[in-house]
């Protein structure tokens, strides 16, 4: 079985050609799919929006240098949970990201 990392995000970005983040993530993102690929670690991306019935419907996958589109059940081994919990402007706990 394939070992896999889900990067875990709020947005929803499926509608673009590549992820939506930013250049620093970018540089980040790039060096951990270099190091996933000589591993045989599979890097994904995928939103909490994106997930339902204990798995992930769909995402991003890091493969030949790039993002790309899968339309499957992911169902990581870890989980690098990214997303907000908390409205910025009033520090209110985002109840539906939380009980997700």
């Amino acid at each position: 079985m394939n070992q896999s990392i889900l990067i875990l995000y709020n947005g929803n970005d499926w509608k673009l050609n590549e992820p939506d983040y930013s250049p620093s993530q970018k540089m980040a993102y790039s060096l951990w799919g270099d190091i996933c690929k000589t591993t045989n670690i599979n890097l994904y991306r995928a939103s909490i929006k994106w997930f339902d019935q204990n798995k992930f419907c769909k995402g991003w996958m890091y493969i030949d240098s790039k993002w790309c589109k899968i339309n499957k059940t992911i169902r990581p081994t870890v989980i690098y949970d990214k997303c907000v919990t908390y409205n910025k402007d009033t520090g209110e706990l985002l109840m539906d990201i939380m009980n997700k």
